[in-house]
């Protein structure tokens, strides 16, 4: 009997039964209480699926097994010597593969391996892992909503042995899916290879990452999933050219209904497009079989399917492409006959607009921000790529059946569609025209989505336009108290952020007067040859601590602090620089720096201001005075030459060390007499290289916090440290094993600590 319960105030359910209440119910109510009605029932029978769901979302396997039987169930796609696709065992459950090669020939020969092959793999299972970071993305909620429960690696060609191929039809679509995507990678240049593959295939994994990113951060990202408009364009042009071949109506109807779930398949089965296509076929059947004369109204359809695709897999509602397409096509079904009578210009601009205001708190609650440029780019754009490009691009797919390569004459158009993307890239790298505000809370969730709901409301129904200005003024005044809410709140942060096996620090003031960002983890590789680099490799700096800074609302750095010059340390800090406004860059004082580092500190230079640094000054930032312990004279390794800072927050004293070892420990001691700590972060990941007993013993921490990638292949953190800090009777906090450890101070209270991780990982042995 807790299952229904614990789903409800499991993740973002009951947030988002709210917003479903206020966008949905609000407008049922008023159109017709015979629709409320049954939008209740709905719920009902939604929660009483909702509660079989979860009852049986449950694993076949306990995570021992090093084999795997299953069928191939998508295409193979590749990056950094590795191929992912999903696997379908022997007993229906779904799991994430990866595949590593030893060589590039066995890479290319794994591209014969085609969706619908039957193998048996080796390898090693283990869970997905939790959200490290707070506001970061849970790949594990994701997959447990997706009925997905464990990750499968297998390691080389040899761990896999393929001996039948699946006949099934749902194995055959996506075989077929499989290959027009090569056929698209051959055929087109790269960046329309990309743009082809989403408005096609619903396949946006050749697409540049920097493109895509252009895409969602200008809002036009729903241009790229296949959804209503892809199903009318089509389901439309079939049915004229059956029309025109002589076939009947009632026969067209149904060639059409075979076709959806074939096209639904094909373009990857996402949930914008098989509401379309489910929207589409329950229309159709209406026509077909329907009482004659009585028309059925669009909500209803839209209901009726919302209804079958929750109650089917009530995960749907987790999924923000479920929530925008529903949110979006009840706004412009509810709206359709004020808009009619609006006029065509007037219409796009306000299909446009409205359409930014009604997803707008779906929009924040997931991405913190929107773009200034929404409404013009999807007014000018939105119409280009669906009735321009996107019959461009498909006359050029069924060229390649025919034909080598694009005719000549097509290469203004592709020369068109790289500059456009150009210029998405150029517009949604303008930090003014995106508005950040944080994650916004419940209640100015609510109060974005009732203001939405109002101001919808009131024009649809032609009121007077008091209640339109009223409804906008309510929502403006709730953005800007979430802008200023941080400058007025009296706490301060300071957060050890999970990058893996890197370094990253972030120190927010009380009141805002000032944010610090000290080190920004990084990627280290370890290849050493060119086919095994990834095209799009993990960037802390982007994926953690950019999407930490928008999470708060972070809109500018007083300060970054990069304290040496290894990667694991600085190669986050690129990407932070370059994306978030920084007043300048401390970094350590050296007569002589290698190479790399100066490589390092140019391309800082062409972003922000540089300041070189040693021991024995203080800056004061806000009312807080950061103290640089080290380095003090020269020292030939990167890590000894680590930027040490101390500072006080909140009644608390807190020391970051950098990588410096046992030998800089010593100097500062001698250096500062009396130097004592509330909270320290330990130096090296917890090398037993430094945080020695005497350096522990004159510092006498209360807290150590240890940053540290999770099994990683360094050992990271060691006994020897470990048991120093046990011995001293110090609270050791891991991110390796609790994610991201926040200290909230106050100078009246003592501080409270938070970890992102509820349940800590188990030690790696």
């Amino acid at each position: 009997m807790t299952a229904p319960v614990g789903m409800l105030l499991r993740g973002d359910f009951w947030v988002w039964g709210i917003i479903w209440f206020c966008f949905g119910a609000g407008w049922i109510m008023l159109r017709h209480f015979r629709m409320f009605a049954a939008g209740a029932a709905l719920m009902l029978i939604f929660a009483g699926s909702s509660w079989y769901w979860v009852e049986h979302n449950n694993s076949f396997f306990d995570g021992t097994e090093t084999e795997m039987t299953g069928t191939v169930a998508s295409p193979l796609t590749y990056d950094g010597g590795g191929a992912r696709f999903a696997l379908r065992t022997d007993k229906g459950e779904y799991i994430p593969v990866t595949w590593w090669f030893d060589t590039e020939e066995e890479m290319q020969q794994s591209k014969s391996l085609l969706p619908g092959e039957q193998c048996r793999w080796t390898g090693e299972m283990k869970e997905p892992s939790a959200s490290g970071n707070p506001g970061g993305f849970s790949y594990q909620t994701y997959l447990y909503w997706e009925k997905i429960h464990w990750l499968f690696t297998a390691e080389n060609s040899q761990s896999v042995e393929c001996f039948a191929r699946s006949t099934g039809a749902v194995d055959n679509l996506q075989r077929i899916r499989a290959q027009q995507m090569q056929r698209i990678e051959r055929f087109f240049p790269e960046q329309a290879a990309g743009l082809a593959g989403s408005l096609l295939f619903g396949d946006r994994t050749s697409m540049a990452g920097e493109v895509e990113e252009a895409y969602r951060s200008l809002g036009l990202v729903h241009v790229l999933v296949v959804s209503g408009m892809h199903v009318a364009i089509i389901s439309g042009a079939v049915f004229f050219l059956l029309k025109r071949t002589g076939m009947t109506k009632e026969r067209s109807y149904t060639v059409i209904l075979w076709l959806l779930p074939v096209y639904a398949v094909l373009t990857g089965g996402a949930p914008s497009v098989l509401r379309a296509a489910l929207a589409a076929g329950v229309f159709i059947g209406w026509q077909k079989w329907g009482p004659r004369g009585q028309r059925l109204d669009p909500v209803i359809i839209l209901l009726t399917v919302m209804g079958a695709m929750l109650i089917l897999n009530p995960g749907y509602l987790f999924h923000i492409g479920f929530q925008l397409s529903f949110l979006l096509s009840a706004h412009l079904l509810l709206c359709r006959k004020r808009m009619a009578a609006a006029g065509k210009w007037r219409n796009m601009v306000w299909v446009a607009g409205s359409s930014m205001l009604v997803s707008l708190p779906v929009i924040l609650w997931n991405f913190y921000q929107f773009s200034l440029w929404n409404v013009l780019i999807n007014f000018l754009f939105t119409p280009v790529l669906l009735f321009l490009v996107l019959p461009f691009l498909f006359l050029n797919y069924l060229l390649s059946f025919f034909i080598a390569s694009p005719p000549e004459i097509f290469s203004m158009v592709f020369s068109g569609i790289d500059w456009m993307h150009e210029l998405f890239i150029y517009l949604g790298g303008m930090s003014w025209s995106t508005v950040l505000l944080g994650k916004p809370g419940l209640v100015f969730t609510a109060v974005y989505a009732a203001g939405c709901t109002a101001f919808i409301l009131a024009w649809n129904k032609n009121m007077r336009k008091t209640a339109m200005y009223l409804s906008a003024a309510v929502m403006l005044a709730a953005a800007a108290w979430q802008w200023t809410a941080p400058y007025t709140d009296g706490r301060g942060r300071v957060t050890y952020l999970d990058v893996g096996q890197g370094d990253s620090t972030v120190v927010e003031l009380p009141y805002r007067q000032g944010v610090i960002v000290v080190d920004g983890g990084g990627r280290v590789s370890f290849n050493d040859e060119e086919w095994k680099e990834q095209e799009s490799p993990f960037d802390p700096g982007e994926a953690v601590v950019a999407e930490y800074l928008k999470y708060r609302g972070i809109r500018k750095l007083d300060t970054v602090v990069a304290t040496h010059g290894d990667a694991d340390h600085v190669g986050g800090l690129k990407y932070v620089v370059e994306h978030v406004p920084t007043d300048e860059l401390w970094y350590g004082r050296s007569a002589q720096y290698e190479a790399g580092e100066q490589e390092l500190l140019a391309a800082f230079d062409e972003h922000t201001d540089i300041r070189l640094v040693e021991g024995g000054e203080s800056y004061r930032i806000g009312n807080t005075a950061f103290y640089v312990l080290h380095p003090k004279g020269e020292w030939e390794d990167k890590n000894d030459r680590s930027v040490v800072l101390y500072f006080e927050l909140g009644g608390k004293r807190w020391l970051l060390t950098g990588d410096v070892s046992t030998g800089q420990e010593k100097q500062i001691v001698q250096t500062y007499p009396g130097l004592q700590v509330d909270v320290l972060k330990t130096g090296h990941h917890g090398s037993s290289t430094s945080t020695d007993r005497d350096f522990v013993a004159a510092v006498q921490p209360e807290h150590a916090v240890i940053s540290a990638g999770y099994c990683n292949r360094f050992g990271h953190p060691h006994p020897e440290p470990l048991e120093i800090l046990e011995k001293a009777g110090v609270n050791v906090w891991r991110t390796d094993l609790q994610g991201a450890v926040q200290f909230i101070t106050s100078s009246r209270e003592k501080p409270s600590i938070r970890t992102a991780r509820e349940e800590m990982l188990p030690v790696c042995n």
